[in-house]
């Protein structure tokens, strides 16, 4: 403390202007330090807003919600049908899939011919469909797996999300 009181009696006495000159050059740098980030925006993806969501409060949605919550707009979901897809987590889906991979096969269920390009897609990148099949050996991480869903789902239709 005492050598950092010296330090500043020296530089006010022997280099005030430099001091000044700093401190004005400070000043003006430091809105572009701070606002540089926010010159580039990130476009928010459908797995961003999954993510969001996924575990995490207001809702604490489990992977199904997540990707049903992410695509709300699109496929006019009401809240009451995420609430529902709460039973589809963890496994539960039908015949022991993946929520995230499940509740993607329901948006894509008017548009069969994507349906097996999605399932192909999902269970190339995780090799199991089967909550327990990825879970037992450590394929992927449900985050991983609601991101993949949904950045799938994204790309296989992407009108609906350019609305």
């Amino acid at each position: 403390m005492k050598s950092q009181n010296i330090l500043r009696h020296m530089l006010k006495k022997h280099l005030n202007r430099w001091i000044l000159y700093l401190r004005k050059s400070y000043i003006c740098l430091l809105p572009t330090v701070i606002f540089y980030p926010m010159s580039f925006p990130h476009k928010k993806t459908k797995a961003d807003i999954a993510l969001k969501y996924f575990h995490k409060p207001p809702g604490y949605f489990n992977c199904a919600q997540a990707i049903y919550k992410s695509f709300q707009e699109e496929y006019q979901i009401t809240n009451d049908e995420i609430i529902e897809f709460s039973k589809y987590g963890n496994g539960k889906a039908k015949d022991g899939n993946c929520g995230a991979y499940y509740s993607a096969l329901e948006l894509l269920k008017d548009k069969p011919e994507l349906v097996d390009e999605f399932t192909r897609r999902f269970q190339e990148k995780s090799e199991y469909l089967s909550c327990f099949d990825i879970r037992f050996n450590y394929s992927m991480s449900c985050t991983n797996l609601v991101r993949l869903a949904s950045d799938l789902l994204e790309e296989l239709t992407p009108l609906s999300s350019e609305k």
